[in-house]
């Protein structure tokens, strides 16, 4: 089955690109579950993001169109529950608090919170996994955070590559809270 998905997003600080890569990457992964048609994978993206919209909005069922814009008839699976289940219980955000920091400071670095940065510091593109591993566990979202091969296998589960070649090779912060980087 063949399937083209347009998907709008719309975040002044994350790169349309990157957050294609990063749904389109969810999605993969979603869809390894073959119990689930890709409808119903779609719906749940759907239902997770009006959920973690701030304005309370009711979600119709999406209707499906082939090809053509001729409608496919899709039959009655419950989305309404799923709908009503997801608000009274709530839904996780697919993307969590790290990976909204990835995907925000992947080609630029940005504030957050306390952590503010020079004009010319690279985005996370450009820092080597040890440096990038030990930003975020500096910072108060991330602690969560592991080593190196933890970021990396975060950074994949985005979509997003890495470089070969790092300019920011170690972060740390030292006892006079100052943060440092080495670029090259």
């Amino acid at each position: 089955m063949r399937a083209d998905i347009k998907v709008w997003f719309d975040h002044p600080d994350i790169h349309p690109e990157d957050a294609r890569n990063a749904f389109l990457a969810w999605f993969r992964r979603t869809s390894k579950d073959r119990r689930k048609p890709p409808h119903m994978i779609l719906e749940k993206a759907l239902i997770a993001s009006a959920l973690n919209d701030t304005q309370d909005k009711q979600v119709l069922p999406p209707a499906w169109k082939d090809r053509e814009g001729n409608v496919i008839v899709v039959p009655s699976d419950g989305f309404e529950t799923r709908w009503q289940r997801a608000r009274k219980d709530g839904r996780e955000p697919i993307f969590d608090k790290i990976d909204d920091f990835i995907l925000r400071t992947w080609r630029v670095m940005r504030p957050l919170g306390e952590f503010r940065w020079e004009p010319n510091v690279p985005g996370l593109i450009e820092w080597s996994p040890r440096a990038a591993s030990a930003l975020i566990r500096a910072l108060p979202i991330g602690v969560t955070a592991g080593d190196e091969t933890w970021y990396v296998k975060k950074r994949n589960r985005l979509g997003l590559q890495g470089k070969r070649r790092y300019r920011v090779h170690d972060f740390g912060v030292y006892k006079d809270g100052l943060a440092r980087i080495d670029i090259d």
